[in-house]
C-alpha cells in the first residue's frame, strides 16, 4: 500500500499539540494517539496514571490527570 500523504503532513500528524476535549479540558497528544474515551478516562481518572496514554506521553498531561474524579455523578 502506497501512502500519499506528504512528508511534511506526516510529520504534522505525529508531532505533538494540545487536542482540546469538549467539557473535560485539553491533552498535549499526537493525531495518532488520541482517543476521546481514553481522555476521558484520563480526565476521570478511571485509568490509573501508570497505564494512561497521555501520562505516559508527555509528563504536562499529569498536573491534569483525575481532576474530575468524583464531580460528574
Amino acid at each position: 500500500m502506497i501512502d500519499a500523504k506528504p512528508v511534511d503532513a506526516k510529520k504534522a500528524e505525529n508531532a505533538g499539540h494540545w487536542t482540546s476535549v469538549a467539557g473535560y479540558g485539553e491533552v498535549f497528544t499526537t493525531t495518532e494517539l488520541f482517543d476521546v474515551t481514553a481522555a476521558r478516562d484520563h480526565f476521570d481518572g478511571t485509568v490509573d496514571t501508570g497505564e494512561c496514554r497521555f501520562c505516559l506521553y508527555d509528563a504536562r498531561n499529569r498536573e491534569w490527570h483525575a481532576k474530575n474524579a468524583g464531580t460528574l455523578f
